[in-house]
């Protein structure tokens, strides 16, 4: 099992500041969200600081996410709006390919979050996330689809088995499911029975709370030690919402029994 820390868990650190706590926990690989290091998109000047850094501290990105962040409103349902948008997209997979990270994670997307009556929702995001996941393995990147609840405005794929069932129509093989545990609680489900369910599927787990401010390391510690029990290997991410972090000691000793 490879655990992670995200840089939305210390939004108003530069990377490098990120970095640094990130070495003081003694966590070996990230997950990033690119639109916190730069509002603009990312040039290659930047990639390559962001590259040396990496080789530097010996830390690998394991998964971008939270990839749609600083986009602008368009419409989606309009071929301008399409285009943008999976242009957007394009440049999230060069950055990925740049830095050598095979996985992007999906919560957030635009396409998710249009008030549109099933029918056309599903269709709208059909065609968006055939068009990614074609993007993606002609780079050998798998994509991460994540389960949104309502409540962050989100009106497509609010669960886990939603996820699932939308993964197994679409039918590409590297689009996989990012399972949540903040999302299992909103959404009042048991992560037992949804792991069982869906783990063969699974390609990446967020540990998070239902209020994502906070960090509960105890509730953490208990997932981590059931997903060694049922000897998952892939990605964990400790997912919070944070300007500079929390409870850096708790994180370390964590880290250091895995």
């Amino acid at each position: 099992m490879k655990l992670c820390l995200t840089n939305i868990s210390y939004k108003n650190l530069s990377f490098i500041n990120f970095i640094k706590k990130v070495k003081i926990i003694n966590s070996k690989y990230l997950e990033l969200a690119p639109g916190l290091i730069s509002k603009r998109p990312l040039k290659k000047r930047h990639l390559e600081k962001i590259k040396d850094i990496l080789i530097k501290n010996d830390l690998k990105i394991i998964s971008l996410q939270s990839i749609f962040y600083n986009c602008k409103k368009i419409d989606l349902q309009k071929t301008k709006g399409k285009k943008y948008l999976i242009a957007h997209f394009i440049k999230i997979i060069k950055i990925a390919k740049y830095l050598s990270i095979k996985q992007v994670s999906i919560g957030s997307c635009p396409s998710r979050k249009i008030d549109l009556d099933y029918k056309d929702l599903y269709t709208l995001n059909h065609y968006f996330f055939n068009k990614f996941a074609s993007i993606a393995k002609k780079n050998k990147i798998r994509i991460c689809l994540e389960p949104i609840s309502k409540k962050y405005g989100n009106f497509f794929l609010k669960n886990p088995i939603e996820v699932l069932n939308f993964i197994k129509k679409i039918k590409k093989g590297n689009i996989r499911l990012l399972l949540d545990t903040g999302n299992l609680e909103l959404e009042r489900m048991d992560l037992k029975k949804v792991f069982n369910k869906t783990q063969k599927f699974i390609e990446h787990i967020q540990l998070s709370n239902k209020n994502l401010k906070v960090i509960d390391l105890r509730k953490i510690q208990k997932h981590l030690n059931f997903l060694k029990n049922m000897k998952y290997k892939k990605t964990v991410s400790i997912e919070y919402l944070s300007s500079k972090g929390k409870n850096t000691i708790g994180q370390k000793n964590l880290f250091k029994s895995f």
